[in-house]
């Protein structure tokens, strides 16, 4: 065969070839150049190459005009061996040329997760396997359910909580207290202030007079305690001439509250001069009777006895002993137990009377009527209070 059909016959079939095909057909027109046309025509195909009239197959072998199968290609990996086959660059071809899908790329463009609070705001991200996806941009927010304005005060702060799908617990929140605690320095309800609403100091409240005993006679006179004391002590005086009480003297104490390491006493101070008043009839005394209560704790006169007519004939003091109360709310109460004891000195004659303050109260001094003896006395309460931060 001439030369120029040989050539025309094998670049028919070039078209869509491979390189290694196309160099199979090189290979032949030097066989027809030396004359080797038929060794070469009818030569096992090489490397994927297919013969005259065959076709390739996806292993790179081929069918011959026979319908033997021609070679297998070379091995896969660039596809440049063999029949088309899958290459190195991880795409997959097939025969017909079928384009790779388009890879995942991260955008970091806005989207929403779908998760509560601060994990709804995402971005468009990749995984791992290559799939687009929206990456929260927070896995986790702060979470408080104090009331408004107290996240930040004193001991109160924000916990934190994971957000992603659903809300999780709050852990490390601290909210306000219902109320402070009195025995640390630190502001535990959170309002900017420190142990606001704890006890302070205490003091007297306003004064209740009892039911005054004895006749009209003589002129007013009081024997009082200072501002912020009560009785501790009573001095009765007595006329023996006539038979009537004759003046009174008063020792008053002032009360100190003392905070300890979990609650809170009271301490009492002996006020000076003592007593701090002393007062009687014109006539004078013949004798006199003590009703001491001491200071050590919380004691107070808290009740009169004696007797009566138009004058005092009879007369006491007596002692209760006082009780503190610190409660979860932080108030800080006093209550006064009476002491049981009933004596007093008297003279013949005139109603037993007596007269108590009430249990949270103590004495703090006698209303009087004074003439050449003690026509008149009337006991005078007040309540102990608290004063708070």
């Amino acid at each position: 065969m001439p030369a120029f059909l040989a050539w025309a016959r094998f670049t028919s079939l070039l078209p869509g070839r491979t390189p290694n095909q196309k160099a199979v057909a090189a290979l032949a027109i030097g066989a027809l150049a030396s004359g080797a046309l038929f060794a070469c025509a009818t030569a096992p195909a090489v490397d994927g190459a297919v013969d005259p009239g065959g076709t390739g197959d996806d292993d790179g072998g081929g069918t011959g005009h026979d319908g033997s199968s021609g070679s297998s290609g070379g091995p896969t990996g660039d596809g440049s061996s063999g029949g088309p086959g899958p290459g190195t660059d991880g795409g997959a071809s097939d025969a017909g040329g079928g384009k790779d899908s388009a890879p995942c790329v991260a955008t970091d463009a806005g989207c929403a997760t779908g998760s509560p609070g601060a994990c709804g705001a995402g971005a468009m991200d990749c995984t791992e396997a290559g799939a687009p996806y929206c990456r929260p941009l927070a896995v986790t927010q702060p979470c408080y359910s104090g009331p408004v304005g107290t996240s930040g005060q004193g001991n109160c702060k924000p916990g934190v909580q994971t957000c992603t799908g659903t809300l999780g617990a709050c852990t490390g929140e601290v909210d306000p207290t219902p109320n402070e605690n009195c025995f640390n320095t630190t502001d535990d309800d959170c309002d900017g202030k420190l142990n606001n609403g704890c006890p302070d100091h205490v003091t007297l409240g306003a004064k209740t007079p009892l039911a005054a005993q004895g006749g009209a006679g003589g002129g007013p006179a009081a024997a009082m305690c200072p501002p912020g004391s009560f009785v501790t002590h009573s001095t009765m005086y007595f006329d023996g001439s006539t038979s009537h009480a004759a003046g009174i003297g008063i020792f008053c104490a002032a009360p100190t509250l003392v905070q300890g390491a979990s609650t809170y006493t009271i301490t009492l101070t002996q006020l000076q001069p003592a007593p701090s008043v002393l007062i009687g009839g014109s006539n004078g005394y013949s004798e006199l009777h003590e009703f001491d209560c001491g200071i050590t704790g919380l004691v107070a006169g808290s009740y009169l006895l004696g007797h009566s007519d138009s004058a005092v004939e009879g007369l006491g003091m007596q002692c209760s002993n006082g009780a503190v109360t610190f409660a979860a709310d932080n108030t800080l109460t006093f209550a006064f137990t009476q002491t049981g004891l009933t004596n007093y000195n008297t003279f013949p004659g005139g109603t037993f009377f007596r007269n108590d303050c009430a249990a949270n109260q103590v004495l703090v001094g006698y209303n009087l009527r004074l003439g050449n003896y003690m026509d008149q006395i009337q006991a005078v309460c007040a309540p102990l209070v608290t004063v708070y931060k």
